[in-house]
């Protein structure tokens, strides 16, 4: 097995070319480059992010990064700001301009602080264009002001959405439900030819159980007998152990399934006795269960749960249970009332389920494409979209490939098509996902639950997988919109944040798979690129294996899943520090209701175990302690909202005691006492902010605009410091200094 340390050789080439690119240290091992780093949130990060790249832009430091690196609700910004960057370098209204008034076009497209939706230009950034045209009359932010709620545009209400969820939700259900009646109605013909298979399920059963009886039996006088009372050679007794401890697995597992199936008949008899209203609708209730059980389970990985209480995982599993119990009930009546049609019947039932399960692209049939959708059309629309301010199809955004985003917004502040030979953008854009890997052969990958894996416009992948160039993945047209989804996929099985979760549980995966409840998105692996180019996956392949039983996820299967890069990391700096970047800021916008900054603590955690990177938060006069209020709010507030660490690198070798001094800014979303009145105002109407849930992702004008403004004024008022830092000293002082 390939060690950490390994892997990193891997990608030595990838970020030698990346660097190339942009222009820095030839020397990987080298610290060079800045990075801004945008976590996760939903809406509620994309928001304050917002206001933060606001008061970069505005002070002319956001010219200065090399990297832009997000996650999730981060990446819906950082899309927006890579859509724009491109827009403004490739767009035929702008040839002819200076780069001057370039860069003023996007400024005032990506939302001057100064700019209303209804204010007049004082000056026209086009003035040498002989006509109007969209990019003068267009003001994104005046736009994303009135669609922060992304999943309900005009004409959407919550009944639609209801009705899109019931139509996924539905149609996975149809395709495994039929395939569950044929198994039963055949079943019920080797019943007809008095087989009777169930008496066969109850030997099973009892088989099973004699097993687990027997080895159980066994182990005691085994030991007895290797105290020395018979000779037995070295390690058997180790590998018996270890040998009962994988098998005894398995036969629990085929024992409870006969148990079940053995048991459906007399289950069935049991309800004869009630009347065909109350039978039929006591087994109906069990799918009504299943979805409501589904849908509450999807609303906590949206929310970001981390962890949950041990009642809570007894109750999912027990709710998963008797879902699975009623549906197999279900099935087995819908067989048995069928009688002698059931042969043939179930032979059209699993023709149906085969074709319409093989004939589908899972990533096109589920909620994700509904939720890509939205977002494409909220933060990469189209520029008539913007200049009327009205919701319309983003068509431009829909087919524009990550591999082919150009765009590059230099030190010198200039924006400019990137050179056909370098086919970099500038700030080169991570977008962050999380590869599920819970079967994996290495522990690293299977106790996290998955690894990192990035898509940029040049290269994607992640240890696990290897990396390849990105116009070699996936089906070869992965668009920026979708990379966009997949890193804010945070409702989807086998995944939850950071690793730990609910959805982590395989009873509660078995149920959202069933119900085809997930955000993720499945990708040809990039290991196998050349002999499986396509990427086609379907309820059958990879449905079954890796999706319904959850079985087969890691890094050798002919399919991965990625789901949320917060699944990872929720920062997007942990891609920083493996291309050991000397300066990283990051706009940290993750729910943490009770200030522990949890998503901070496993980032520090994953680079020092992975990389051997310390994070250091050193300085009193910039701690994390300074960003905790005293007291709960709304009326405890903080002096500042950002901290300044140390980044330790390693020089050489990871043993080496020496190393090379990086830093990380963290500007986080925490409840300041300077704000405007608005946003004071709006923290007193709503106690929980500036960490509302994750689950709300429907912003209305007001709650986009407080958190936006929030993000102005934290990164402003680090800026304005930024600016005394010669007097200042210390860290802020280096800060400084790599930004000049």
């Amino acid at each position: 097995m390939a060690t950490v340390a390994q892997f990193e050789q891997l990608f030595h080439p990838v970020h030698r070319d990346e660097r190339a690119r942009l222009g820095l240290a030839d020397d990987v091992l080298a610290l060079d480059g800045a990075g801004l780093a945008l976590s996760g949130g939903g809406i509620r990060s994309a928001s304050f992010a917002l206001g933060a790249v606001q008061a970069f832009l505005n002070e002319r430091i956001l010219e200065r990064f090399d990297y832009l690196s997000t996650v999730s609700g981060g990446g819906y910004l950082g899309s927006g700001l890579s859509w724009w960057l491109h827009q403004a370098a490739t767009d035929p209204q702008l040839r002819g301009c200076s780069q001057e008034q370039v860069r003023a076009a996007f400024i005032e497209q990506f939302g001057s602080k100064v700019i209303g939706a209804r204010t007049a230009e004082a000056a026209d950034p086009l003035a040498a264009q002989s006509e109007p045209n969209e990019w003068e009359a267009s003001n994104w932010l005046a736009y994303i002001r009135q669609h922060g709620n992304y999943l309900m545009p005009p004409g959407v209400d919550v009944l639609s959405l209801a009705a899109v969820a019931i139509r996924v939700c539905l149609f996975s259900l149809l395709v495994y439900m039929s395939a569950t009646v044929a198994f039963f109605c055949l079943l019920e013909y080797l019943q007809m030819q008095e087989l009777e298979p169930y008496a066969w399920f109850g030997a099973a059963t009892l088989a099973a159980a004699a097993l687990l009886a027997a080895s159980s039996l066994a182990y005691g006088p085994a030991t007895w007998l290797a105290t020395g009372k018979i000779r037995i050679p070295p390690g058997v007794l180790y590998w018996a152990r270890t040998t009962f401890r994988r098998v005894s697995g398995y036969l629990l597992g085929v024992g409870l399934t006969a148990l079940a199936l053995w048991s459906l008949p007399r289950i069935h008899e049991l309800l004869g006795c009630l009347s065909t209203t109350v039978r039929w609708t006591s087994l109906l209730s069990a799918s009504g269960l299943a979805a409501i059980g589904t849908g509450y389970q999807f609303v906590v990985g949206r929310a970001r749960s981390k962890s949950s209480p041990t009642l809570a995982q007894v109750r999912a599993v027990a709710t998963a249970a008797l879902v699975i119990m009623g549906l197999l009930l279900a099935a087995y009546s819908i067989a048995s009332a069928l009688g002698a049609l059931a042969p043939m019947v179930g032979v059209v039932a699993l023709g149906l389920s085969l074709l319409f399960g093989f004939a589908v692209n899972s990533n096109y049939v589920g909620l994700a494409r509904l939720y890509r959708d939205r977002l494409m059309e909220a933060f990469l629309p189209n520029l008539a979209a913007v200049a009327e301010n009205k919701w319309a199809m983003a068509t431009e955004a829909d087919l524009q490939p990550v591999a082919r985003l150009r765009g590059r917004l230099e030190r010198s502040g200039d924006i400019r098509p990137a050179d056909p030979a370098s086919q970099c953008q500038r700030p080169l854009h991570l977008i962050n996902c999380n590869v599920v890997l819970v079967d994996s052969g290495q522990d690293i990958f299977r106790n996290r639950g998955g690894d990192s894996f990035s898509i940029s416009n040049r290269w994607s992948g992640g240890y696990a997988t290897g990396w390849l160039e990105t116009p070699g993945l996936g089906d070869g047209a992965v668009s920026l919109a979708t990379a966009m989804s997949i890193s804010g996929a945070a409702a989807n099985p086998n995944a939850a944040p950071n690793g730990h979760g609910v959805t982590r549980n395989r009873a509660v995966s078995f149920l959202m798979s069933l119900f085809n409840a997930r955000l993720g998105y499945w990708m040809a692996n990039p290991r196998l690129h050349r002999e499986q180019p396509s990427n086609c996956p379907n309820l059958w392949i990879p449905g079954l294996l890796q999706g319904l039983l959850g079985r087969g996820l890691d890094e050798k299967a002919r399919f991965l899943e990625l789901t949320d890069g917060g699944h990872f990391d929720n920062t997007g700096v942990y891609e920083l520090i493996r291309r050991r970047t000397r300066l990283i800021i990051l706009c940290e916008a993750g729910h943490d209701a009770e200030f522990s900054m949890g998503d901070l603590a496993n980032l520090i955690e994953k680079v020092r175990v992975d990389f051997s990177v310390f994070i250091e938060f050193y300085d009193p006069q910039f701690d994390l302690e300074g960003l905790r209020p005293r007291q709960p709010p709304p009326e405890g507030v903080v002096r500042r909202g950002f901290a300044i660490a140390r980044v330790r690198y390693p020089k050489g070798s990871p043993t080496s005691p020496q190393f090379d001094d990086g830093l990380l800014v963290y500007l986080q979303a925490v409840p300041v006492a300077s704000v405007s009145a608005d946003v004071a105002s709006f923290r007193r109407r709503n106690p929980a902010f500036p960490n509302e849930t994750t689950a709300d992702q429907f912003f209305d004008e007001e709650q986009l605009e407080a958190y936006r403004e929030l993000g102005y004024g934290v990164t402003s008022d680090f800026c304005r410091r930024l600016g005394q830092a010669p007097l200042s000293g210390g860290l802020l002082r280096r800060v400084a200094e790599v930004l000049a």
